[in-house]
């Protein structure tokens, strides 16, 4: 399973704070991206993060807990769909993609890792298939 996590925005509804909401400690002592990442299970494969230019040093100050990774910076606002097309396309075909926004607190981990095993079998029985001309 391909980690992608999704982080970027640029945190307008928590003005006047200066970060991205993803950026902040607003549950633990980790800000809600650290913590994404640290909710990877050392069996998934090397996690890809979507982020935008404007959050780089920000993204690149918390990446510290992974040994591995691969960044994609989006220059210019282009929605979640594209990036999750243009983000499939980076990933093997066989790959499933477990998309994780980096803005949501999960209390319950244990649930959430039988949730995406869950899901995983589910996404292994389905096939889509697109034709582009």
């Amino acid at each position: 399973m391909r980690p992608v996590i999704l982080c970027g925005g640029s945190g307008s509804r928590l003005w006047p704070l200066s970060n991205p909401r993803q950026f902040h400690k607003m549950f633990s002592c980790s800000t809600m991206f650290q913590s994404t990442l640290l909710r990877l299970k050392s069996d998934y494969m090397l996690p890809i993060i979507a982020t935008s230019m404007q959050c780089e040093s920000l993204v690149m100050e918390e990446l510290n807990v992974l040994q591995e990774y691969k960044v994609i910076f989006g220059l210019v606002k282009i929605g979640t769909a594209v990036v999750l097309l243009i983000l499939a396309f980076l990933c093997d075909k066989n790959e499933t993609m477990l998309i994780l926004p980096s803005i949501y607190f999960i209390d319950d981990l244990n649930n959430f890792y039988a949730s995406v095993e869950k899901a995983s079998q589910l996404a292994s029985e389905l096939t889509l298939w697109l034709h582009l001309e």
